[in-house]
């Protein structure tokens, strides 16, 4: 069971939270009453399968009641391996050089900042792009790199 407690026993108030690179391996239930929104986002090509990737998640809250989480994205980025979620670039880093790489670091900083915009900036974000780089599968998003335009290109 995932818990966003301090070691003091005061709670995080996430209301948001994104994972990627790997799916979550649990029973289910995340005890947190404040989630609002899970988005899990998987490569094509990661190392770890997406057979649970349609799973539905629930909340625990303070009272012990169990519900789904009210906000749940599943997003598969098609081309994508485990290591292509970070781009480091930059003077002190090196620069991207691989495609696929680059643009799935591009989509994870767009996402990650719609994402803090809560379910109405997501769905934009997924649903309303003019690219045509999303598919929707299954309750899948799919996402083609060959089409994806980031607006966050040429922002540092």
């Amino acid at each position: 069971m995932f818990k966003s407690t301090c070691p003091l026993g005061t709670r995080y108030r996430f209301t948001t939270v994104v994972t990627y690179g790997a799916p979550y391996v649990g029973d289910g239930v995340i005890n947190d009453p404040f989630l609002k929104t899970l988005i899990r986002v998987m490569g094509e090509y990661d190392s770890v399968p997406l057979q649970d990737l349609g799973q539905t998640f629930q909340i625990e809250d303070a009272n012990g009641n169990v519900r789904p989480v009210e906000n749940q994205y599943n997003i598969e980025i098609l081309g994508a391996g485990h290591l292509d979620f970070s781009c480091a670039s930059g003077p002190n880093q090196n620069e991207c050089s691989d495609f696929i790489n680059q643009q799935t670091s591009l989509f994870m900083r767009e996402l990650n900042l719609v994402a803090a915009r809560g379910s109405a900036g997501i769905d934009e974000f997924l649903n309303e792009r003019t690219d045509g780089c999303v598919e929707k599968i299954n309750d899948i998003y799919k996402i083609n790199l060959d089409k994806f335009i980031s607006r966050l290109r040429n922002t540092p």
